[in-house]
């Protein structure tokens, strides 16, 4: 099955990837059925000991990641930097979320299915990309 989309746009035809785009949907889609909406980012970061938010802030990172790879191969762009060869640990994740969260103090009452938007801005202050 093919990531590309092929659209028309007057004669020319136009190849469209939708990797990157559709895993942050999924990811958005799925943060907002599998976190309860009343909670706060606050509130999820309480919990990061829990099992069930650690594998909620795993998979929001690691969907982040493979999205940021795909920018990466199709566009030679990423949202994110982090040095080659370094793996970002679920701790890792848990624990920049929580410095971004903490040094940005006003997100911390926002509802926590906007975690996985947070935890993107978290990771792209943390490892910035360099102006080639």
């Amino acid at each position: 099955m093919s990531s590309t989309i092929i659209t028309k746009w007057g004669s020319e035809a136009m190849r469209i990837r939708v990797w990157p785009f559709a895993a942050v949907l999924l990811l958005w889609l799925s943060g907002t059925s599998m976190v309860v909406a009343e909670e706060t980012v606050a509130d999820f970061l309480r919990e990061s000991d829990d099992r069930g938010v650690r594998l909620i802030a795993r998979v929001a990172g690691l969907t982040l990641s493979r999205a940021n790879s795909r920018l990466v191969v199709d566009r030679n762009q990423a949202f994110f930097c982090p040095p080659r060869g370094h793996a970002i640990s679920t701790d890792e994740y848990i624990e920049t979320l929580k410095a971004y969260i903490a040094k940005n103090d006003m997100f911390a009452t926002d509802a926590s299915d906007l975690m996985p938007m947070h935890m993107l801005s978290a990771l792209m202050e943390k490892y910035p990309c360099r102006v080639k």
